[in-house]
């Protein structure tokens, strides 16, 4: 029987501080201001202007914090990160081999209006060809009557010429958003597969009648995946796995750069020589990494941080309540951010359980 106290005996690494200071222009008043983290690891405590905005919970997936009431406009602003290790977090391959932290993807403050899209997901299938787009918004001070989201499809290749699809929706509120599900057939669209695949770009537009109020899109392919016995389908056709387990190890980075042109190479090198996927080893893919993936026709498995080594390792067979929770919401914030890339194609939990 495992319990949280043997979180208390082991050695945690010490903190680290980050601080930058940006100006935020004048002209942001009276706009949302986000501080966005694209990878932060292991946990980090968020002071803006020495405002304290609490801790971060995922270590995997971008965190997005409202830091308005903080914020000097037209002034300069500092924003400081204590990165530190909590008894209660993930641990896989980025814990393990080299134990690194640090901001290890883009950071970036973001204005938005008072109704903002938040969320883009694109279900596509292939009979027939088509995609439902499903939005949601945040919104303050509109009036919902006017609203509408109007969705366009077109080739991702900026240099790809033909038609478009388009539809548009009005909203509905739903919990604490708003949200539209937009059905676009694509007749004649390509689908995605290993040897050509082809993506396409929804861009959304979120519309106060007339007046344009934010604009967000995302990449997709058209792909289907099914299993029938012990044969994987790709869009009703049988794939054979070639590929190993990716440890991650990145000796001029240390950590997975946060560069899509460096997969993209590798990526190519591995197809060259007859590979199609990759498993994570008790670890993620970054978006730099799928990002290329879905580029190159390229399938991964995603392999969820929860226990490579003692103790945390053992918690996997009884964990407590604390890591239950934790890996549970990890497990969900990844598969969303996932959900758009055509290259994930398998999950897994955990691995080299013992007997």
């Amino acid at each position: 029987e495992h319990s949280l106290t043997m979180m208390l005996r082991y050695p945690c690494l010490h903190a680290s501080w980050w601080q930058r200071s940006v100006q935020v222009p004048a002209g942001w008043k009276g706009r949302r201001i986000f501080l966005h983290l694209g990878g932060v690891k292991p946990a980090a405590s968020l002071w803006v202007n020495g405002r304290a905005f609490g801790d971060t919970v995922t270590s995997r997936s971008p965190v997005r914090c409202d830091v308005t009431s903080a914020i000097r406009f037209g002034k300069s602003n500092t924003i400081t990160l204590r990165l530190f290790w909590p008894e209660v977090r993930l641990d896989g391959l980025w814990d393990c081999l080299s134990a690194w932290s640090g901001i290890y993807r883009h950071a970036w403050l973001e204005a938005v209006s008072p109704a903002h899209i938040t969320n883009i997901h694109a279900m596509p299938s292939l009979s027939p060809r088509a995609v439902r787009i499903n939005v949601d918004v945040r919104a303050t001070r509109v009036d919902l009557r006017r609203l509408r989201v109007v969705a366009e499809v077109k080739p991702a290749n900026a240099a790809a010429t033909g038609r478009g699809w388009r539809a548009d929706a009005s909203l509905r509120r739903q919990g604490g958003l708003l949200t539209a599900s937009l059905a676009l057939p694509m007749p004649g669209a390509a689908p995605w597969d290993l040897q050509s695949p082809a993506l396409y770009r929804a861009t959304i537009r979120l519309l106060d009648g007339h007046r344009p109020l934010d604009t967000a899109s995302v990449r997709f392919g058209l792909r289907e995946i099914h299993v029938a016995g012990t044969r994987l389908l790709l869009n009703g056709m049988p794939v054979f796995l070639r590929g190993a387990c990716d440890d991650q190890i990145y000796p001029d980075t240390v950590c997975p750069p946060a560069d899509t042109d460096f997969f993209r190479r590798r990526l190519r090198l591995a197809k060259r020589y007859g590979y199609n996927y990759t498993k994570s080893c008790i670890e993620i893919f970054t978006p730099e990494y799928l990002d290329a993936a879905d580029e190159a026709g390229w399938l991964v498995c995603e392999e969820m941080p929860f226990g490579l080594v003692d103790p945390f390792r053992a918690l996997r067979y009884a964990p407590p309540a604390a890591f239950r929770s934790l890996w549970r919401q990890t497990a969900q914030d990844i598969v969303a951010g996932d959900r758009n890339h055509p290259a994930v194609i398998l999950y897994s939990m955990a691995s080299e359980f013992g007997e």
